[in-house]
């Protein structure tokens, strides 16, 4: 399947490709690995440039400082992952106090 990824093949029959994945050696593995990853990776660049740049336009113009879009963007996450502040509350408090963090 990995190999396909690195192809561009269709990947219709992905039992087909799942039984010609376990017939490479470790070695066809890592490099079809590697292959699907720097494809990856090169799709994502411009959207990373872009992200990249938005910060540096939301800083530049004081609309939020580095810090807020940091804490900004881990608020969302943990809103997408349906978490609760409370949640890390207990953490956060044994880390401050014992580890003298923060302080």
């Amino acid at each position: 399947m990995i190999g396909a990824l690195s192809t561009g093949e269709n990947m219709t029959d992905l039992k087909t490709l799942e039984q010609n994945d376990k017939k490479l050696t470790r070695e066809e593995h890592i490099i079809n690995y590697l292959k699907a990853l720097n494809a990856i990776e090169q799709a994502i660049e411009p959207y990373r440039e872009h992200k990249l740049a938005l910060k540096k336009h939301y800083a530049d113009n004081s609309f939020l400082s580095r810090e807020d879009q940091s804490r900004l963007l881990k608020a969302y996450r943990m809103a997408q992952k349906g978490e609760e502040l409370e949640d890390f509350e207990e953490f956060l408090n044994i880390i401050k106090s014992k580890m003298k963090v923060g302080v």
